[in-house]
């Protein structure tokens, strides 16, 4: 005879492991799916509110050395990973229902060798103003530390912005100048007028995790003028500037910066000659923007104006989530 009870015991626990497996897969669904795509959304919010973060840093920056605020500090807000904003919760949470939080890192970058510009011209007096270059440029520098989507780094430097993407994770990968640095080469009849402001950063330090850092900065109120500054070296017939940087996907990006000012102002193109060039020794690339003016002899048609900007930099904690 049929136990009827051993039946509706089997047809129970079938049930159950069929309820599993449709659980199983609404979760795998989820975690392929979902989660992954809701993790790029936030890093992408994230990228942006840091690109925005070193926009409005620039800005503040150019208003204090433009205004000569030397007694006045300002601090700068930057969340270092995507709920870098909010408290972290203590109770569950788990990887397979919710995105996990990216993290980030913020570096007074000094480079080991450090990046490095220098202001060349036919007025430059060899024993007066090499010792005074090159000048180091050193960064703040964002690094992300992503899960879901590209690395990407956007750091301040001589007071440019710039964007450095993984080439790793994308085919749009490489350096891009997002905001050019203070410097201005335009014409104006038979002159050309070639003005630079090399903004440099003193300051150490790097902080990582998921909270809330601020950056500390003020204006050296004791920056000394360079040599190359005095109205002994205003007019030339030449004048050249370059910059020493680490690859040749910078120094490219560079001399497309230098060719993109001259191109702003409608420069001669006769006037002026960009390029790049590899040190194959130190594996170095250096671009340069040689401005010649519009007379070929030793007319003095360049006039050269450089004003230097120093900062002090620091980092604080101000969030948990700080290594």
């Amino acid at each position: 005879m049929t136990n009827n009870q051993n039946e509706v015991a089997l047809s129970e626990i079938i049930g159950f492991i069929l309820l599993l497996g449709l659980v199983f897969v609404a979760v795998s669904v989820w975690v392929i799916y979902v989660v992954p795509v809701t993790g790029r959304e936030e890093e992408i919010q994230h990228v942006n509110e840091i690109k925005n973060g070193f926009t409005g840093y620039k800005n503040i920056l150019d208003n204090l050395w433009l205004n000569n605020e030397t007694g006045v500090t300002t601090s700068t807000p930057f969340n270092l990973g995507t709920r870098g904003g909010f408290t972290q919760a203590g109770g569950l949470s788990l990887a397979l229902v919710e995105p996990m939080p990216s993290t980030g890192t913020i570096t007074i970058d000094t480079g080991d060798p450090p990046d490095t510009m220098s202001i060349d011209c036919s007025s430059n007096l060899t024993d007066v103003t090499n010792a005074q270059f090159p000048l180091n440029l050193t960064k703040v520098k964002y690094e992300t530390d992503n899960k879901y989507w590209i690395q990407q780094q956007f750091y301040y430097q001589t007071g440019g912005v710039f964007l450095t993407q993984d080439q790793g994770s994308t085919t749009q990968g490489g350096v891009t100048n997002r905001i050019s640095p203070p410097i201005s080469v335009f014409g104006n009849k038979d002159i050309v007028w070639v003005t630079i402001v090399p903004i440099q950063i003193d300051g150490a330090g790097s902080m990582s995790g998921t909270g809330t850092i601020r950056v500390d900065t003020w204006l050296n109120p004791r920056t000394t003028p360079l040599n190359i500054s005095y109205p002994g070296h205003q007019l030339n017939s030449w004048v050249n500037i370059s910059v020493n940087v680490a690859d040749n996907q910078t120094a490219r990006m560079w001399r497309d910066l230098f060719k993109g000012i001259a191109d702003r102002e409608h420069l001669n193109t006769t006037w002026y000659n960009v390029d790049w060039r590899e040190n194959l020794q130190t594996h170095r690339s250096t671009a340069y923007m040689y401005i010649s003016g519009s007379k070929t002899d030793d007319t003095r048609d360049v006039y050269l104006s450089v004003q230097r900007v120093q900062f002090y930099v620091t980092l604080n904690n101000v969030g948990s989530g700080i290594v």
